[in-house]
């Protein structure tokens, strides 16, 4: 399932930990999150996102390569 970015349209990247959510827009930046803190104070939040979106590009992809190396683990061991 693709969600779409509220304030653009485009399609939202959703990025998981075990504990929180986040949902980033790379097109515009609109940045949202399940966490405690950024449900306290969203603002601050988006804010830090845009201000620091090479940090932020780097974590998610680093979260995208480590996913894409456990996908691949489960599918050579399921055809094993």
């Amino acid at each position: 399932m693709s969600l779409a970015c509220p304030t653009c349209r485009n399609s939202v990247y959703e990025y998981r930990d075990g504990r929180w959510t986040e949902w980033i827009c790379w097109r515009c930046g609109h940045y949202q999150a399940d966490t405690p803190a950024f449900t306290a104070q969203p603002d601050l939040y988006r804010d830090i996102v845009r201000k620091n979106g090479r940090y932020f590009m780097q974590k998610y992809a680093r979260y995208a390569a480590a996913r894409a190396v456990h996908r691949s683990n489960n599918n050579s061991l399921s055809h094993s």
